[in-house]
């Protein structure tokens, strides 16, 4: 008895002899063509065979939009997304009513990054079969990503409603109803999106963090404690983890958290900058000069960073080191009001009074209420410039 592999072979091999036969056979390259791609689902890669075959079945039969349709997809495979775009959208002209074309060109013109384009082909597809939920979906998720929120959301909730197992569209739907501030919708869709796919420990981070900001806090620790015993490798989780337990008082088990997400994920700045604070908060500023120093590698145009750093400098009892450090922060960022206003005392510390006003003058005029006021009391005068 034949398996399903050498039955594909067979069917390829016959659809070679036919092309022996007759060179010019539009429907045996075809034919050759979509054998040969059913076979590389088992094993990885269109062949190159494949690509060329469809090639020549479009070249005889210049009518074939399923030959292009094909031929897309083969491309699209092996990575080459303009050639994909190029031959989907002649496959389009030939029928403009298949939906498929205007969906896997949306797919391979979002993978490009090229969203407002996605837009208009996910809109056709949408047109074309509004039934299918799919296509709401990828519509829903381009216009979120273009701004579109409101919009974003009509899609989304229609794709969710046409498919309530679906669990990304309910997770995008959490996605976009928080953008749009209607978090405890968006909590709701996330936790529905968990209840299809609990193993989603991505997922349950994501939940977490929208917990968090909507201040139920020790909900959001049991989501990130479950998502990091689900998957421990998942840094983001760690990190959020992180802070949440710094918001609930617990800073050394804060501290572990971030040094966890930092094994794992040791080129991410913001890790390193949440690790310093938790050590500066907790008084030990040489570790958190290091951490800075290390956010300052990684992202050397943070002004934060260097604020950070001339704080624990500051404390240590580095005048020097902490006026260079709140100086590069105001080169990075001049509008940074914290910046110069921490320079403004490091420099008066050091007897440097006229330097120090010119800092807090500066601070005082970017007009942020918090530095403006704190410069206007150390110059001797009101927020407004009054005595």
């Amino acid at each position: 008895m034949r398996t399903g592999g050498a039955r594909v072979l067979d069917m390829v091999e016959l659809y070679r002899a036919a092309l022996r036969a007759d060179a010019n056979d539009a429907r045996a390259h075809r034919g050759l063509a979509l054998t040969l791609m059913a076979r590389a689902g088992e094993t990885g890669r269109y062949p190159d065979e494949a690509v060329a075959a469809l090639r020549e079945a479009a070249r005889l039969d210049p009518g074939d939009a399923f030959a292009r349709l094909s031929l897309g997809v083969c491309l699209s495979q092996r990575g080459d997304l303009d050639a994909a775009i190029g031959a989907w959208r002649e496959a389009a002209r030939l029928v403009p009513d298949e939906p498929l074309s205007h969906s896997f060109l949306g797919d391979a013109l979002a993978r490009l990054g090229r969203w407002a384009e996605a837009i208009v082909e996910y809109r056709e597809a949408v047109r074309l079969q509004p039934d299918q939920p799919s296509h709401h979906y990828n519509l829903g998720v381009a216009l979120r990503r273009e701004g579109m929120t409101a919009e974003a959301i009509l899609h989304l909730s229609e794709a969710a409603r046409l498919n309530p197992d679906q669990a990304e569209a309910h997770h995008a739907l959490g996605w976009a109803l928080s953008d749009a501030g209607r978090s405890e919708e968006g909590i709701r869709a996330w936790q529905r999106a968990l209840e299809i796919s609990p193993d989603r420990a991505d997922w349950r981070s994501d939940l977490a963090l929208a917990l968090l900001q909507h201040g139920r806090v020790a909900e959001a620790l049991a989501e990130l404690q479950a998502a990091v015993r689900a998957e421990p490798g998942l840094a983001e989780a760690h990190l959020r983890l992180g802070l949440t337990l710094r918001v609930s008082g617990r800073a050394e088990e804060a501290i572990a958290a971030y040094r966890e997400a930092i094994g794992l994920r040791p080129e991410d700045p913001d890790a390193h900058h949440n690790l310093a604070n938790a050590l500066y908060e907790l008084g030990r500023d040489e570790e958190a000069a290091a951490e800075y120093r290390e956010e300052i590698r990684l992202l050397p145009g943070r002004a934060q960073a260097h604020v950070g750093l001339g704080n624990a400098l500051e404390r240590q009892g580095d005048a020097a080191g902490a006026i260079a450090a709140y100086r590069r922060a105001t080169e990075v960022d001049p509008d940074d009001a914290m910046a110069h206003y921490n320079l403004g005392i490091a420099l008066a510390n050091q007897g440097r009074a006229s330097e120090a006003a010119e800092a807090w003058r500066r601070a005082r005029a970017l007009g942020n209420p918090v530095w403006s006021a704190r410069a206007g009391e150390r110059l001797g005068q009101g927020p407004s410039g009054t005595a």
